[in-house]
């Protein structure tokens, strides 16, 4: 979850700027960026759902909010709350939307586990059986150590 600075103050949210706070980002087309901090449990709302969050501060992202994938589909956001959500025309700057994950904030097993799972998902057999397995197990396995 991703909030602007500017957002955040004008919200009036209170940036923890510690540097254990900073996450470096990376975004889909390979560039990164280090976010300036966190602002915790936050009250958001869509719809008739009120979720506490932690966000975490980028200072120029294309738009206010980029909301997590587990945010959105575990809770059945979109298909829930379409009329919430909206059309922008962001042109080149779409990207920050898609894809960003974190770097080097976890171990080392973190990024073996991602290579894992890049090699398993472009295989033939990608969603047979022992696939599936084996993602479990690695997802078991991440679960365990954080």
């Amino acid at each position: 979850m991703l909030i602007s600075r500017a957002y955040a103050r004008k919200l009036g949210l209170i940036i923890n700027r510690d540097l254990e706070n900073r996450l470096d980002v990376e975004f889909a087309d390979g560039s990164s960026d280090w976010t300036s901090g966190v602002v915790h449990d936050v009250a958001w709302r869509v719809g008739g759902r009120t979720v506490r969050c932690d966000f975490q501060v980028l200072d120029d992202p294309c738009v206010d909010v980029i909301l997590s994938k587990d945010y959105l589909f575990g809770l059945d956001v979109f298909s829930e709350n379409h009329e919430s959500f909206f059309d922008t025309e962001l042109n080149e700057k779409l990207y920050q939307l898609c894809n960003i994950r974190l770097i080097g904030r976890y171990s080392p097993a973190l990024n073996v586990a991602e290579e894992q799972y890049l090699e398993d998902v472009i295989s033939p057999d990608a969603f047979g059986p022992e696939m599936m397995q084996r993602e479990l197990a690695r997802r078991d396995r991440l679960v365990a150590n954080y």
